[in-house]
């Protein structure tokens, strides 16, 4: 894979880093610092939809690295779960991630991932994905022997599952694409790249 410019993704996401590598991309790893929680609290104060919610989070962590990294490609990524609970986010202990994920218990939600790529001195591309997810009606038992297998990392995703690990157990069924369910929609990421002409057509 032909790649002409140097990339920083702007995500201390493991699965992130790992869907990038699966394609043969190269890049540094540059942690944003912004207020998640307040950006998302003032947006939904004031209305704003979900999806958007997830692409002004990916703007911000993109504005918050591209300034300092003038020589770069940017990718910064942000995933919201949207539940009939209203938004979670990712779990702080044991007892939250159960408690998320009982919530969950067969019902439907919704995984906006969106990303913002671009270089520092243009408006980055945003684009966000949208992923249905129903759960299965487990039981109390399945939770706690899920939530055993999968320590630490249900501490890392919203909603406490990771569907590439042992969240599968959890799920009936989706709709939508895998990546986006793992926090970065790849084949919407890649086609931009090409566009912009940073990987080859």
């Amino acid at each position: 894979m032909l790649q002409n410019k140097k990339i920083i993704l702007a995500s201390s996401s493991r699965t992130r880093q790992n869907l990038l590598r699966s394609v043969g991309l190269e890049f540094e790893i540059c942690v944003p610092n912004i207020d998640e929680h307040k950006i998302s609290y003032d947006a939904q104060q004031q209305g704003i939809k979900t999806d958007i919610i997830a692409k002004i989070l990916a703007e911000e962590k993109f504005k918050s690295i591209a300034d300092k990294n003038c020589d770069y490609i940017i990718i910064a990524a942000d995933q919201i779960l949207e539940s009939n609970l209203g938004l979670l986010h990712k779990p702080k202990s044991y007892d939250d991630a159960f408690d998320q994920l009982w919530s969950l218990r067969d019902k439907y939600h919704y995984l906006h991932s969106a990303f913002a790529i671009g270089h520092y001195h243009h408006n980055p591309y945003i684009g966000v994905e949208t992923a249905q997810i129903k759960m299965r009606n487990y039981s109390e038992q399945c939770l706690h022997e899920y939530l055993r297998l999968s320590e630490p990392f249900y501490l890392d995703s919203v909603g406490g599952y990771q569907i590439e690990k042992h969240g599968m157990l959890l799920i009936e069924n989706i709709v939508g694409d895998f990546t986006t369910i793992m926090g970065l929609p790849m084949l919407s990421l890649l086609s931009e790249l090409r566009r912009l002409k940073i990987i080859c057509e």
